[in-house]
């Protein structure tokens, strides 16, 4: 809970403290916890997002054509961006993280097949 806690402030209100506060556990803690889910996440990123081998592309394509007739043949995904805002300016480097929005965050891009499951990031 303390990990979609932070998901689900996007940057308002976004802290240790207050979070812990909700909580009713340190701010050190809620911090810990944020972080071994987050690493969870991305270990289990290599065993569920994979790109498709060439018998699977070819499905693929297939199934995208019959969605959508218009489209060029060969389409095996789609791709979009978004931000993810930080609650906070990083320590380090926090120019990097300047978005165009005036805000610090990152800009993710993301593939997903016609089933719209992630296949690349």
């Amino acid at each position: 809970m303390v990990f979609l806690c932070y998901c689900g402030q996007s940057g308002n209100g976004n802290n240790n403290e207050k979070i812990g506060f909700i909580y009713k556990m340190g701010a050190g803690t809620t911090s810990v916890y944020r972080d071994r889910v987050a690493d969870a996440i991305v270990s289990l990123c290599d065993r569920y997002i994979t790109w498709p081998n060439a018998n699977k592309r070819e499905q693929i394509s297939i199934k995208w054509k019959e969605e959508f007739p218009d489209i060029p043949p060969g389409l095996v995904s789609a791709v979009d961006g978004t931000y993810v805002f930080l609650a906070f300016a990083p320590s380090s480097e926090r120019n990097d993280y300047n978005t165009r929005k005036k805000r610090y965050g990152l800009n993710v891009v993301i593939w997903c097949n016609h089933k719209m499951r992630v296949r690349w990031y």
